[in-house]
């Protein structure tokens, strides 16, 4: 049983952190399946509908977290796990405020989207190292485990909250209801409030930490 007590400050900021910004990202992918069906000529203010759409806008992410996720684990040596959270979780931020403005420009969506990637690999990434370097070697397995737990119900939660928001702004068109651009925009609006919590969250975990590259020493402590 995990004594939630005992859990360092550090370790409870890197689960906020993981649970809120990999959390947006996944609800990200669901409405990025939702969008892609959806033609500007519907009228409905947003749509990426194109030959290649769909499978862009899931492929650029899935490249992405490959090349974030090795990136973060070589940069934590040198600049420690809790500045690639926080650089990781910002390339996030920036993310999503540029898909808010492009849910009827196909090309920046999809460069939007593999940023969106590279920000969930360099986040997991950063999030396990993160949570490993603050716990003792006879408590690694437990934190690693809370880790995977947040990345679940950070998906969950986000995935719910957004399908809410956009079945509460529905229009009909020709007797079909139909996701409104005021639904999609705030969906991302919604994603964006988390990352940014994440991001302060992250600044703030990353100046509370002391860190030692590894090249030299290897050390990260909690100041």
């Amino acid at each position: 049983m995990i004594d939630l007590r005992n859990l360092s400050l550090p370790l409870v900021l890197t689960l906020l952190v993981v649970v809120l910004s990999t959390g947006a990202y996944q609800s990200m992918l669901q409405l990025f399946g939702l969008i892609a069906h959806v033609s500007q000529d519907e009228g409905l203010g947003y749509g990426l509908a194109a030959d290649g759409s769909l499978g862009l806008l899931f492929a650029l992410p899935s490249l992405g977290i490959t090349i974030g996720g090795v990136l973060a684990g070589a940069l934590a040596t040198r600049a420690g796990p809790a500045w690639t959270l926080a650089g990781g979780v910002t390339i996030g931020m920036v993310s999503i405020v540029g898909m808010y403005l492009s849910t009827s420009d196909l090309f920046a969506a999809v460069v939007f989207a593999g940023l969106l990637g590279f920000t969930a690999g360099s986040v997991v990434t950063s999030g396990f190292n993160m949570a490993t370097s603050v716990a003792s070697a006879d408590r690694q397995g437990v934190v690693t485990g809370l880790v995977q737990v947040m990345l679940a119900i950070g998906s969950v939660v986000m995935n719910v909250v957004g399908s809410a928001v956009l079945m509460s702004t529905t229009v009909t068109v020709g007797g079909v209801a139909k996701n409104s651009a005021t639904g999609a925009q705030s969906y991302i609006m919604v994603a964006a409030g988390s990352f940014a919590v994440a991001m302060v969250v992250a600044l703030v975990l990353a100046r509370r930490q002391r860190f030692t590259p590894l090249l030299r020493s290897g050390a990260v402590s909690s100041s």
